[in-house]
């Protein structure tokens, strides 16, 4: 009887230790969106922005306004939240740029670099970083990023575009 006992107890225990886990994953998803949509709500707020479109993925979120032409995004990482809100009406650059390990090249980060007139500096919006990404989502961030540089590059022209026929892949 006590054989069983234990048995059955070794074969609970992981059960258990795994939906708790699984629990407490759940939750901490839930407060990052939480805190991303958050920083979203603060960023259309301050600028008086009407966001059409926004995708989240990992601990990030990246949105547009195209009637104000601006892009939104926004990183979470160890408790804190980084905002970016960006001109597309003043960009001279907009490309998808990939780092990669010297000795095995392979792609250590991706990410979107874009430049405004009058700042010498290049901004990156990391889409892609092997050091807190998991690795079976980086063709899907590759991919994810040339969709939004494509974006970009199409609202940030002057061109009026008739959004009834846009195509989304």
């Amino acid at each position: 009887m006590t054989t069983l006992l234990i048995i059955i107890f070794f074969l609970l225990l992981p059960t258990l230790i795994i939906g708790f886990l699984a629990i407490l994953e759940g939750r901490r998803k839930k407060q990052i969106k939480k805190a991303l949509q958050e920083a979203i709500g603060q960023l259309v707020n301050k600028n008086e922005l009407l966001i059409i479109e926004i995708d989240y993925f990992g601990h990030k979120a990246i949105g547009i306004d195209r009637n104000r032409k601006k892009l939104l995004f926004v990183t979470y990482y160890k408790g804190f939240v980084d905002q970016i809100c960006i001109d597309l009406k003043t960009l001279v650059f907009c490309r998808v740029g990939k780092t990669k390990d010297e000795y095995s090249k392979d792609v250590k980060k991706v990410f979107i670099e874009v430049k405004n007139k009058g700042n010498t500096e290049v901004s990156r919006l990391v889409f892609y970083d092997r050091s807190s990404d998991p690795i079976d989502t980086k063709t899907s961030m590759i991919k994810m990023a040339e969709y939004w540089k494509t974006k970009i590059n199409l609202h940030r022209r002057t061109v009026h575009f008739n959004y009834q026929f846009e195509c989304v892949l």
